[in-house]
């Protein structure tokens, strides 16, 4: 069997008005249970959606069944995407550019100070806020724990933990020569361009980050972790906590 992972959290005192089974967040994706253990009042295991009876965690939950005080339930994660899609519909871009008196042959020169002026802003807020702007040279290096290397090593609570730079393959606008025409068209295609990483402490949701696409259409995604939102909960409800992973066979 793999290796099955899962966050736990031990809890304090529970609130004694709190029902058997209580609800964080209305959310199929995760389920958590109160275990008593080592003379707290509680563990937190995040079960995935799909789980069978089989499974380590399943064994768990039936072994401790008897002592289970309540349920909690929040999202794994939440990922949000936004584009400029007006971008997408036919002839919008070609108006666009009309309007702004640029021909299609040199789009890649206008779509080029937009890049740059979406980068000196990200390196303007790390400067302003007096945290490090980064560039990495590898797209497989891992943002994430370079974050929160950064956020442990400088005692971060709240606010921006840095900026993140890096290449990655993106959909984004290029120039194509139309073979009817042999004039360039201005068509979505696979590229690679520079994407800024906005990671945050913030005071609801935790640690999370703002994804950034600095070459036309500018697409961005917004992630948001459900286990640092259901311990910004706890903390908020003065439940004291203790963060672990557990690894079962």
């Amino acid at each position: 069997m793999k290796k099955d992972s899962a966050i736990a959290t031990s809890l304090g005192q529970l609130p004694t008005c709190w029902p058997k089974k209580w609800w964080v967040a209305a959310s199929p994706y995760f389920k958590f249970f109160f275990l008593p253990l080592a003379g707290l009042s509680g563990i937190i295991c995040p079960l995935g959606p799909a789980y069978k009876e089989e499974t380590a965690t399943m064994e768990i939950i039936n072994q401790f069944s008897e002592k289970i005080k309540g349920m909690l339930s929040t999202f794994d994660r939440l990922v949000f995407k936004g584009t400029l899609r007006c971008f997408y519909r036919k002839n919008t871009l070609d108006y666009f550019l009309f309007e702004k008196k640029i021909l299609k042959k040199n789009f890649s020169t206008f779509a080029k100070n937009y890049t740059k002026e979406i980068v000196k802003h990200g390196i303007d807020l790390a400067r302003k806020s007096g945290r490090p702007y980064i560039y990495l040279e590898s797209y497989k290096e891992s943002k994430e724990e370079k974050a929160k290397q950064i956020m442990s090593s400088e005692n971060i609570e709240e606010g921006l933990i840095c900026v993140l730079s890096c290449v990655e393959s993106c959909s984004a606008f290029g120039t194509k020569k139309n073979k009817k025409t042999g004039h360039q068209d201005v068509v979505p295609k696979l590229r690679k361009c520079l994407h800024l990483y906005f990671y945050y402490v913030d005071p609801q949701f935790g640690f999370m980050y703002v994804r950034l696409q600095t070459w036309f259409p500018f697409q961005i995604q917004l992630y948001i972790n459900g286990r640092e939102y259901l311990a910004r909960q706890l903390d908020q409800a003065g439940i004291n906590r203790r963060c672990q992973v557990l690894y079962s066979h």
